[in-house]
């Protein structure tokens, strides 16, 4: 009887000999709920696979420099206050991520979704927001000097207090911004 490897949604391979569907759901539950929640303010030192499903995961202070979360879905995650220097996060969905006081300086977020997410605080120095999206964000207070946020959408985003100097602004969308 061989071993087989079964992928779950939140990146980790599981050894299965017969597949069975509701000891999968369970083991997934399981690390979704109290395992990636155990992450919170540890430094992480491997690579988490392209497309993790990290959504709603507590990583408060967690040390994710140079991370690679490529594609990651990291929905209304709680990424408060945590270390994110050089990180990729490529077309990583982030709608709705808290990232208050977060440190993101020189983080890829191109063609990231940061739609309605709170990076009030942040620090986004010469990070790449070439086409995010941040509609509706909360960047109060935020540090994007340097920051390339050509074609980058704004609309509706709170900017009070952000720091935008040396900001590259070409094809921004800054339609209704708070300011």
């Amino acid at each position: 009887q061989s071993s087989s490897l079964v992928s779950c949604r939140s990146g980790v391979q599981l050894p299965f000999g017969a597949y069975n569907q509701k000891v999968h759901v369970l083991i997934e539950r399981f690390i979704n709920r109290l395992i990636i929640p155990i992450l919170s303010g540890i430094k992480m030192k491997y690579e988490i696979k392209p497309g993790a499903n990290l959504e709603e995961a507590n990583l408060e202070e967690a040390d994710l420099s140079k991370a690679n979360l490529f594609l990651a879905n990291l929905k209304e995650a709680n990424l408060k206050e945590a270390y994110l220097r050089e990180a990729n996060l490529y077309l990583a969905d982030l709608y709705r991520v808290n990232l208050q006081g977060a440190d993101l300086q020189g983080a890829n977020l191109q063609g990231a979704n940061l739609e309605e997410a709170d990076l009030s605080k942040a620090n986004l120095f010469l990070a790449n927001l070439f086409l995010a999206n941040l509609q509706g964000a909360n960047l109060q207070g935020a540090n994007l000097q340097g920051a390339d946020l050509k074609g980058a959408d704004f609309r509706e985003a709170n900017l009070q207090g952000a720091d935008l100097k040396g900001a590259n602004l070409k094809r921004t969308n800054l339609d209704d911004i708070l300011s």
